[in-house]
């Protein structure tokens, strides 16, 4: 049985999620894995954006810490 690195209770960061490509993975992954994907822009640099993946169990005051 090969090991899988990520699980329903991971949590990831998906960098530059602006490229389609990146953000079409993040998505797969999410589906994949029953994951919230949570989609965050940089305040500086207006086009790039990064993603977090958390267990969908996971509250909404987790994303205010």
């Amino acid at each position: 049985m090969p090991l899988s690195l990520i699980s329903s209770q991971s949590i990831c960061a998906i960098d530059d999620t602006e490229r389609e490509e990146n953000d079409k993975a993040a998505g797969q992954v999410a589906a994949r894995f029953s994951l919230r994907k949570v989609d965050y822009g940089d305040p500086i640099y207006i086009h790039h954006k990064d993603s977090m993946l958390f267990p969908s169990d996971l509250g909404d005051d987790i994303l205010l810490a």
